[in-house]
Formats: C-alpha cells, structure tokens, sequence
C-alpha cells in the first residue's frame, strides 16, 4: 500500500502539511446518556436520542509555519475532514459492516479492511461500498476483521488555541469539535 499524506480539510480547505507537520487527534462518542444512582445504591441509566451516536474531536497541530486557521467563521458549522482512522473491529465469518454516513469519499481516505490472522495482520481488502455498507470477500483461516474509514462530519468548532516556542521556529495549534 502506498504511503498517503491526508490533509486535515476544515470547510473544505486544507490545513497544509507546513502547518501541521506533528498531528494529533482524538474521537470520544457522545451520547444522550445519564448514569445515575438511586437512594437504595441500584444503578439507574437513562439514554435520549435512540440510537444516535455524535463524534467529539480535539486536534492538535505543530510545524514550522503557523496554521492560517483565523479567516474560517467559528459561529457556523463547518464541514471537518478528520486524518484519524476510525476503526470497527468485525468477528470472523462476517463480511459486511455498517459505516457512519458522515465519512471521507476523496482520494486516499476511502474505506479499506484488513483481515486478522491469530496475531498477523493482512492488508488490504478491497472494500465495496453499498449506500453506508461495507462489504469485502472473505479470507481463508481469518480470525477477524477490521474496517477503517475517515469521519468527515458538520461540526461546531471552537476557535483554535496557538502557540509558538520562545526558540525555534515551531508553531502549535490545537482545537476541539462536535458533530451537530
């Protein structure tokens, strides 16, 4: 497999890779979900948005540049490519998995599985794509399987942080975000 450089895209512009040549991030899934104790110490859990699942993202960016993240409206919801895999684990004999909807589609981020052989990894299987399905062709003696796909999801993004060191040329942002 060829080496990809994906591009952190917010509203469909590129954060380029000067200005993010260290990138972090990280997905938390938020849920209408209440954790409770009642006065006899039993657990009471309450959950709100059947079956609805957000995404929570923070960013964290540096590089030799700083990051032009100051002409992008924050007020509104914007469109955010994320550089992370997303993965979902598969048990052995199933070959199709739903995928978030809210997914990458452009060159170098489309989804792709991978087989589990014991403790080998095989990759990668060609996927093929029905509406939100993944579905890929079975490999002999797998003991499981995982898909990958990169969110892509219409967010509300808090303004970024940035910072530079008092020596050298490096330049850090970070942000965080949540999927509307």
């Amino acid at each position: 497999m060829s080496t990809v450089i994906r591009l952190l895209k917010i509203a469909g512009q590129p954060i380029h890779l000067h200005e993010s040549a260290e990138l972090r991030q990280r997905y938390r899934r938020i849920m209408a979900k209440d954790v409770g104790r009642l006065g006899d110490g039993s657990l009471q859990i309450q959950n709100g948005w059947a079956g609805a699942v957000k995404l929570s993202t923070e960013i964290q960016g540096t590089g030799p540049v700083p990051a032009g993240l100051w002409a992008f409206d924050f007020g509104s919801p914007l469109l955010l490519s994320c550089v992370e895999p997303w993965a979902i684990d598969v048990a052995a004999g199933t070959l199709s998995v739903d995928l978030p909807a809210g997914r990458r589609t452009d060159a170098g981020s489309l989804p792709f599985a991978r087989a589990f052989k014991g403790t080998r990894l095989v990759e990668p299987l060609t996927v093929t794509m029905t509406v939100n399905t993944a579905s890929w062709s079975a490999v002999l003696g797998a003991t499981g399987y995982q898909v990958i796909c990169f969110p892509e999801i219409t967010a509300s993004i808090n303004p970024p942080d940035v910072e530079m060191a008092s020596r050298g040329n490096r330049y850090g942002w970070s942000m965080s975000a949540e999927e509307i």
